[in-house]
């Protein structure tokens, strides 16, 4: 009986794929599997795109609140592009001033008396979670809720991350939105990303626009209130002045079957991004700090930096340059790691010669572990950015090409 061995690794590939799919199962790695009460959870360098820890990270579930940083991202980037103001007032339709008065569900009531300003919605949609701000600023960015899913999706699709639908701006379940729910769908759809893909958001968000660190930081601030005057709202968030590791955000998530968590902390000094779905505690905050634990434990830091390179029209000695790290960045591995295990890769800047002036960029830095586990990251590996120390003379001509002569032979 013959086989055919195309058809079978073919079957065998839809197989795997379906299980995968289908149980959640990661096929990526890291250094090490949290124990955390969570269903899944992942914990990333920001600086490289290294998943140091990871559990079940790949299998979808509901985001709910979540959902914001990408109502953020869109105002932020309107901003940047000079097509909105941080003092624009916001012009709210009236079935979201109505829905901001539904106490049911994570809200900062508003009424037509008041101004609100784009800055003032960022801020209520990011501490309290406020829903119908969000809704607002997605009503601002896209011209309505429709147009926002789409443009949402359309987000999501070119950071990789496809096959997707959005659902609402603010994350809530399309039957908990009253009035402003989409009659075309079920009640029960939600807006479902995998821990992954959420720390992607993340580093997408805080890549591009750092700033909104400025506001998720925030413990609380004012809004206008209907009663007139000012309100405090506070930030939904529990680690700030419970956590050794200096959260700085970014936002919770919660919903009918657990509670969800994005945070950004420092961790050995470097930046890191956690998500936590799914956690079992009446506050997902428990799981990160613990995973944080786990992680400053069991990895240690690899010593990357390289201090020198050489460029033949220099004028230094041997052609030799001093640079640094644009960002100071830094390897995670599993404790009592062997240096000879990692093989780190420095590459020039194409055609690089002096004169160069202090920070400019002189070539990118990878890294790659023997260990295939370890060699994981969210997207493709952010190359580590090296620039100039000092501004750097051009030599002699004749010098040069005696350089490039010897480096020849």
């Amino acid at each position: 009986m013959k086989f055919n061995t195309k058809k079978i690794k073919l079957i065998l590939a839809v197989l795997g794929a379906f299980f995968v799919l289908n149980t959640g199962i990661s096929v990526k790695a890291a250094i090490f599997t949290p124990n955390v009460q969570s269903k899944a959870a992942i914990l990333v360098n920001k600086n490289t795109g290294q998943v140091i820890a990871s559990k079940n990270d790949q299998k979808r579930y509901p985001i709910a609140s979540i959902s914001k940083l990408l109502v953020i991202y869109m105002v932020e980037q309107q901003i940047h592009q000079g097509k909105l103001k941080r003092t624009d007032v916001v012009k709210i339709p009236d079935n979201i001033l109505k829905f901001s008065q539904d106490s049911g569900v994570a809200n900062v009531a508003m009424n037509k008396q008041n101004k609100y300003t784009v800055d003032d919605l960022e801020k209520a949609a990011l501490l309290p979670s406020s829903n119908s701000a969000a809704m607002a600023l997605a009503e601002k960015v896209s011209g309505s809720q429709a147009n926002y899913y789409k443009d949402a999706e359309k987000l999501l699709n070119s950071w990789g991350i496809k096959n997707v639908k959005i659902y609402s701006a603010s994350g809530l379940c399309n039957g908990d939105m009253g009035q402003l729910k989409d009659k075309s769908v079920s009640k029960s759809a939600e807006n479902k990303l995998s821990a992954r893909e959420v720390a992607i958001v993340a580093s997408k968000l805080l890549a591009k626009y750092p700033n909104v660190l400025n506001t998720t930081q925030l413990t609380q601030t004012s809004f206008p209130s209907i009663n007139g005057g000012k309100q405090q709202i506070n930030t939904t968030i529990g680690l700030f002045g419970h956590s050794n590791y200096g959260f700085k955000g970014l936002k919770t998530g919660t919903y009918l079957k657990g509670y969800n968590f994005v945070g950004f902390a420092t961790l050995k000094n470097q930046p890191v991004i956690t998500v936590i779905f799914n956690s079992r505690h009446a506050s997902p905050f428990l799981s990160t700090e613990s995973m944080m634990n786990q992680a400053n434990a069991s990895t240690e830091i690899i010593n990357n930096s390289i201090k020198k390179t050489k460029i033949d029209n220099a004028d230094t000695k041997s052609g030799e340059i001093a640079i640094k790290q644009k960002i100071p960045t830094l390897i995670f591995a599993p404790n009592n790691f062997k240096q000879k295990d990692l093989r780190i890769n420095f590459k020039q800047t194409d055609d690089l010669s002096a004169p160069l002036k202090k920070n400019d960029l002189v070539g990118t830095q990878t890294f790659k572990f023997k260990e295939k586990t370890y060699n994981d990251f969210i997207g493709k590996q952010s190359n580590i950015k090296y620039v100039s120390k000092n501004n750097v003379d051009k030599t002699w001509m004749i010098v040069s090409w005696y350089r490039k002569l010897v480096n020849f032979f």
